[in-house]
């Protein structure tokens, strides 16, 4: 049921422009923030971790996870059309701009995905360009503030693109970040 309502949330943003997400946001926000301890006093199990009901926002991870499995071209039984994807890679980016706060939020993951997409591979579906850039658009200042902290992950989940395979990048850098800025500053001309 959970899992069924978060797929809900995000196919409710790939299809919601992106300009006009604020709204959903909030309503997240407002469910995570939610002091549910009455009608759940206890914590749940979720694949094996004690979680919170809501606060925790458990499995919507995976819901978001499933989702970047669909991205277009993807040959997914069920791929977003580039608009979609821009709108989702949005609304993640709008949350993950709110992980300081809220470190729920932290889905700068999927922001080293989109952006090493577009901007790192010697093979770039013009198509998909604008997913990479919303992310540079809603979610700038905790991409950079990730950056200075150079903010790492685990084995290759964040590895260089093929255009960059001689870096040993696992995670965000500044060198990275201005490769980025330099790419949009370039694609947006």
């Amino acid at each position: 049921m959970l899992q069924d309502a978060w797929d809900a949330v995000v196919d409710v943003a790939a299809n919601t422009p992106h300009a006009s997400q604020q709204l959903l946001v909030e309503i997240l926000c407002a469910v995570q923030g939610e002091d549910l301890s009455t009608q759940f006093p206890e914590k749940v199990i979720v694949w094996g971790e004690r979680v919170k009901m809501f606060e925790d926002l458990p499995l919507f991870g995976p819901s978001l996870r499933t989702a970047w499995n669909q991205i277009p071209g993807s040959g997914s039984q069920r791929c977003f059309t580039p608009e979609q994807w821009t709108n989702i890679n949005a609304f993640v980016a709008r949350l993950t701009a709110l992980s300081s706060s809220l470190p729920v939020f932290d889905y700068s993951l999927y922001a080293i995905w989109s952006l090493r997409a577009v901007f790192e591979e010697t093979e770039v579906d013009e198509a998909l360009a604008s997913a990479g850039e919303v992310w540079l658009q809603y979610s700038r200042a905790a991409i950079e503030k990730l950056s200075c902290a150079e903010k790492t992950f685990e084995g290759r989940l964040a590895a260089p693109g093929s255009k960059f395979r001689d870096k040993d990048w696992v995670g965000f850098n500044m060198e990275r970040l201005g490769i980025w800025q330099a790419a949009l500053e370039l694609h947006s001309k």
